[in-house]
């Protein structure tokens, strides 16, 4: 039974935050309903994992991936000495990320990492940080206000380190970065901290991990948001459970190494330029900087890092309150209202979890991947604004019909006795929900409970999804006076013009961008090539106009109409055809 438009639109406008309740006092589980209730968060966190632009936009986490990082990847690492670390220490996934640390300057003046200009004469302090805010400060000289004084934390770097620090004589001599790459050795086990898990804030970027692994260990005030004490503890956790780091995410994916002397090889090691010894002042290090990282908005690529969902543990797996308790901004969910009793239990569970050998059963990246390639772009055009209410019928009815076994006609060429009658709608919503998820199902037997949790939470979405456009379908079907009697399902209004159709066209627009507004998938917010009833085309067999292999862009609907004369590929049905002068025009040149 599809659900009524009036309910769906009251329905998709909710958005769940809460918890299931349970018994006080009886230690919370990892259950089905709380995947449920966070169906939308887990999708959404299954998508974003490894990507920077996702991760961006859900910056508060709550999940822990294992991961493997292959054997022969490179990472990078700017430091203000010439010897390998000792650990922990941070590497880079991004050249530019490492750079950004490794950066010579004088003594007494250090750029932020990112570049800038050279201090005003008179300055004796020198470009101010890319943020004024004290600790931004702090964390973006950690690597000079460490332990030892060096830059780079932990083990490196003159005694008298920092910024202004040291004897007044020394103010002229130079302080030189260095860029060091390293090679895995072997395979590299890493557990991934989802969200910006690297963004020193107060928004709740650090909350599974100060409130979670370490605790409710949450020194805020302290130089750089209490970033070595973190990764020391951090690393001792990580030692516990086998892992060689963890993997976090800031302007670019890093990972807190523990040991450097077990599973990395120094390749090499280059002694930045001191800005004087420049051409000219780099003024574009943070343009250059959020380039390199916004390759990775979809991935890091290279196949740099390989995540177990299979063993993924999210405390959006229990019964957790994870409401905001900032008024202003109640998409803030964090676990700040979680009890520690309830955080030590899921750090419990998480361990058990952690320590197991690795599984990689099912891919649910993949599986997610291809239901939002499947439906976001149609979602997309079907909640535009601009889009004809006949070609609003015609997405409908496209991507709904894959699923839709057609009633059959007196004139049928049949090779089955005709079926009993059956509630169609019905039987294509239970093809649509299952459909993309059958890869998965094939290795059930295999599941472990957390593919059986990101299951449930991924098929609640499907149920969502598809009894949502089918319940549009049914919507234009009653109001159209077309309408065949093949479908039976559907009751076919008598009208002499189409206002009941565009009426309903407008009220199935309003169900989907309801429906959008409620799975928050981070493709919608990404800058798309081409408008949403467009899209973006290079000429491709059978496909295209000459125009469309020399200029390829964004094509319309009717934009991609086209007479065989018209062809690129000069198509001759009648045989094996081929181009005429090369695809040039007739006096030789290119269109």
């Amino acid at each position: 039974m599809i659900p009524s438009t009036a309910t769906l639109l009251l329905a998709l406008g909710v958005t769940l935050s809460g918890a299931s309740s349970i018994p006080a006092g009886k230690p919370i589980k990892p259950n089905h309903e709380s995947s449920k209730e966070n169906a939308n968060r887990i999708f959404n966190a299954i998508h974003s994992a490894g990507r920077q632009w996702g991760s961006s936009y859900y910056h508060n986490g709550f999940g822990f991936i294992p991961a493997v990082m292959p054997r022969g990847t490179l990472t990078f690492h700017g430091d203000g000495t010439n010897t390998v670390p000792t650990g922990p220490e941070w590497l880079a996934f991004e050249i530019e990320h490492a750079e950004g640390f490794a950066q010579s300057h004088k003594k007494g003046f250090r750029r932020p990492p990112g570049g800038g200009p050279p201090p005003k004469d008179g300055d004796s302090d020198g470009q101010k940080p890319l943020s004024e805010d004290e600790d931004t400060r702090q964390e973006l000289r950690r690597r000079d206000d460490g332990p030892g004084g060096g830059p780079g934390g932990p083990g490196g770097g003159p005694p008298d380190g920092g910024p202004g620090g040291g004897r007044d004589d020394d103010e002229n001599k130079n302080v030189r970065g260095y860029l060091q790459t390293y090679q895995a050795n072997r395979g590299l086990n890493l557990l991934y901290i989802d969200g910006t898990s690297a963004g020193k804030t107060s928004m709740g970027t650090l909350d599974s991990q100060d409130l979670l692994l370490r605790e409710n260990t949450t020194h805020h005030d302290g130089g750089g948001f209490s970033e070595i004490p973190r990764a020391l503890d951090l690393c001792d956790l990580a030692g516990e459970w086998g892992f060689d780091g963890v993997m976090r995410m800031e302007a670019g994916f890093e990972i807190i190494y523990c040991d450097f002397s077990d599973g990395l090889d120094l390749i090499s090691m280059t002694r930045t330029m001191m800005p004087d010894d420049k051409l000219v002042d780099n003024s574009m290090g943070s343009f250059q900087w959020a380039r390199a990282v916004g390759e990775r908005y979809n991935g890091l690529g290279g196949d740099r890092i390989r995540f177990d969902f299979s063993s993924m543990v999210s405390a959006l797996f229990f019964p957790v309150n994870i409401t905001s308790s900032d008024i202003e901004r109640p998409d803030l969910v964090r676990l700040e209202s979680v009890s520690q009793d309830d955080l030590k239990v899921i750090k419990t569970y998480l361990a058990k979890v952690a320590t197991q050998p690795r599984r990689f059963t099912v891919n649910w990246q993949g599986i997610v991947d291809l239901i939002v390639s499947r439906f976001a772009q149609r979602m997309s055009s079907m909640a535009s604004e601009t889009l004809s209410w006949q070609y609003f019928i015609t997405e409908v009815e496209t991507i709904t019909s894959t699923w839709f076994d057609a009633a059959p006609l007196p004139d049928d060429i049949s090779l089955k006795k005709k079926r009993k009658e059956v509630n169609r709608t019905a039987d294509a919503i239970d093809r649509c929900r299952k459909h993309f998820l059958r890869p998965a199902t094939i290795a059930q037997k295999e599941w472990s409970l957390e593919d059986e949790l990101i299951f449930t939470s991924i098929d609640t979405v499907m149920e969502n999804v598809c009894s949502t456009l089918f319940s549009v379908r049914e919507l234009l079907f009653d109001a159209s006076a077309s309408a065949p009697d093949s479908y039976s399902d559907y009751q076919p209004i008598e009208e002499d013009d189409n206002s009941g159709l565009q009426d309903a066209t407008k009220i199935g627009r309003t169900v989907v961008q309801r429906l959008m507004e409620e799975l928050g998938w981070t493709i919608w917010k990404q800058a798309q090539p081409c408008p949403a009833e467009e899209v973006l085309f290079i000429a491709m067999w059978p496909f295209g106009k000459v125009a469309d292999h020399w200029t390829p862009g964004c094509r319309s609907i009717d934009g991609m109409r086209q007479s065989r004369n018209e062809s690129y590929w000069w198509m001759n049905f009648g045989g094996p055809g081929g181009p005429r002068n090369g695809g040039k025009s007739k006096d030789g040149d290119r269109p």
